[in-house]
């Protein structure tokens, strides 16, 4: 008995212990989704079947890209873009076109190259300037050569589960999704964004229906915007299985808001300033460091979906190429040829029946003439097709040593275009760097100069403007008085009636203000003897007289003037 209970306190203290350890033992993080390595799996496979391709004949793919303006973003990812096809063995050019460019001349080029036979995927980079309509430019591109799929057929196509050319963000969401083996039948799916090229195709790809043309995920989709209240969006991300945040809006999705297990793929790409060396750097919309904790797949930002973007959009172009040329292959032209050449060989054979009916009735000497006849004419289509024998080997022969020089030629060309594109990325960057510095140097010289200004009115002492009072003695001279701006200048002097009326303030009414105006009076200026004719409260009249006295009055007026200047200035009291 002693040894049984002695056995059950062991095994209580070993669940005892158990239950403990179980409880610390923290939760594995997520595995982190290598957009980078799940690229260079697109781009060998990739490559292998353009090798393919060349080697069957046929020509090697090429693509135009049209880029418009100056924005560093677009001209870094056209570089990465046209780096990763000669990495495979595409050939691409990049017509450049300024932010001035009309939308008319814009369209011509793109029929242009929609009608060129050599441009087998055509490539508008967006955005584009404000004063071009971006749905008219995609939808001018030809759905055969549509390597982003913007156009409205290829949308629609993807809309009914058709074949199509899909944007190129989306599908390396579903490339990932895929690839990582990530299950989606039955699974709650949250697409935070309902933008036309990522959230809206990302979500069709999901939910639609395994058995179509166009394979989908069988998923319950929801989609959330930018009117989608936050609790809300909590409430879909706590019971989704698979969240794709598309937003654009940093630090959207938090570890609050999602359930253990789920993977998470960010699409979003913002740029912050890092609080710490006050540089900028790359974000998602997603918290990565608090959400790896609990979520069971993530994708990086940067490394995740950006890689796969540019792998898919080169991946497109060989599709468009091959499905192109199967095109060409089954066009209603060729099948008319066909046939044609069917009804001419099928005559040829009745011909030929026909007259070996009637030659069978002719005479025996007859038939063995045409026997050694039609023996010697054997004998000299079996030389000739000897002879054509050995020109089709000359041919394969010499054929095969020029493809061998032509295909050594190719990869020559492809190596000096994937130098000239790094040489390019390198200058860019440099060019970059050297604006960076420039800013901080001119930010380090203004902090300078203010903190020596600082210091400066630190060190200077307080200056306090102090009045000091003018004493004049002597009376001013002509000159000063005239400038001072103290001179008061001596009108008429108001009458007592103009007295009475200020000191009172009382309202005049109108009959009493026409009785004033109608009263003309003489009024005499006291210091200068100056007489004038003013009307009511002070508007004066000219007064017409002879010429004589005319002068006299100036004279006197000119003298009393003079006088009166005079004792102001105190020269004759």
């Amino acid at each position: 008995m002693a040894s049984l209970r002695t056995l059950r306190k062991l095994c209580q203290r070993a669940q005892h212990h158990a239950c403990n350890l179980h409880v610390s033992v923290s939760r594995p993080e997520a595995v982190v989704i290598s957009g980078k390595k799940l690229a260079r799996q697109i781009r060998d496979e990739t490559r292998v079947d353009v090798e393919k391709w060349i080697s069957a004949g046929n020509r090697r793919p090429h693509l135009s890209v049209v880029l418009v303006g100056d924005n560093p973003a677009s001209h870094s990812y056209v570089l990465n873009k046209t780096l990763a096809a000669a990495d495979i063995g595409i050939t691409s050019e990049t017509i450049l076109k300024p932010s001035s460019v009309s939308e008319e001349e814009l369209m011509e080029l793109i029929d242009k190259l929609n009608s060129d036979h050599r441009v087998d995927g055509l490539l508008v980079q967006l955005p584009l300037p404000d004063h071009i309509d971006e749905r008219r430019i995609c939808n001018a591109v030809c759905p055969a050569k549509d390597v982003d799929g913007f156009h409205v057929v290829n949308v629609g196509r993807l809309c009914l589960d058709q074949s199509s050319m899909l944007p190129a963000t989306p599908w390396g969401v579903w490339e990932i999704i895929k690839r990582t083996g990530i299950p989606t039948l039955g699974k709650n799916v949250v697409v935070a964004g309902r933008s036309k090229n990522v959230g809206m195709p990302i979500a069709m790809l999901l939910h639609t229906d395994g058995r179509h043309e166009r394979p989908g995920g069988d998923a319950t989709v929801t989609i959330s915007h930018r009117y989608t209240p936050k609790e809300q969006l909590c409430q879909h991300t706590k019971i989704a299985d698979i969240i794709i945040a598309a937003a654009g809006i940093p630090n959207l999705i938090t570890a609050d808001m999602i359930k253990e297990g789920a993977a998470v793929i960010d699409v979003g790409i913002n740029r912050i300033q890092d609080p710490v060396t006050g540089k900028d750097r790359l974000v998602g919309d997603v918290d990565f460091e608090g959400v790896r904790k609990k979520a069971g797949y993530i994708t990086p930002v940067p490394g995740g979906v950006g890689p796969m973007t540019v792998a898919i959009a080169v991946f497109c172009l060989n599709l468009v190429t091959m499905g192109r040329s199967r095109s060409r292959s089954r066009s209603p032209v060729s099948s008319v040829r066909r046939r044609g050449n069917e009804r001419r060989s099928s005559k040829k054979c009745r011909r030929s029946s026909s007259s070996s009916s009637s030659s069978s009735s002719e005479s025996p000497s007859r038939q063995k003439k045409q026997v050694h006849v039609s023996s010697k004419s054997q004998s000299a289509e079996q030389r000739s097709e000897k002879k054509k024998q050995k020109r089709k080997r000359d041919s394969s022969s010499s054929s095969s040593s020029s493809s061998s020089s032509s295909s050594s030629s190719d990869e020559e060309s492809r190596k000096r275009k994937h130098k000239k594109a790094k040489k390019q990325l390198k200058k860019m960057r440099a060019k970059e760097k050297k604006k960076e510095k420039k800013e901080k140097k001119r930010l380090k010289k203004m902090k300078k100069l203010a903190a020596k200004a600082e210091a400066a009115a630190n060190k200077a002492p307080l200056m306090i403007p102090v009045p000091v009072p003018i004493q004049i003695d002597k009376p001013q001279s002509c000159l000063m008085t005239w400038q001072c701006d103290d001179a008061i200048e001596h009108g008429p002097v108001m009458t007592d009636e103009q007295k009475a009326s200020f000191s009172t303030k009382r309202p005049i009414t109108k009959e009493e203000y026409e009785a004033r105006q109608s009263v003309i009076r003489r009024v005499v200026d006291p210091e200068t003897g100056r007489t004038r004719l003013v009307r009511g409260d002070g508007e004066i009249l000219e007064e017409i007289v002879s010429k004589e006295k005319h002068k006299d009055i100036n004279k006197q007026a000119t003298k009393r003037d003079g006088d009166a200047f005079q004792k102001r200035l105190g020269i004759n009291k």
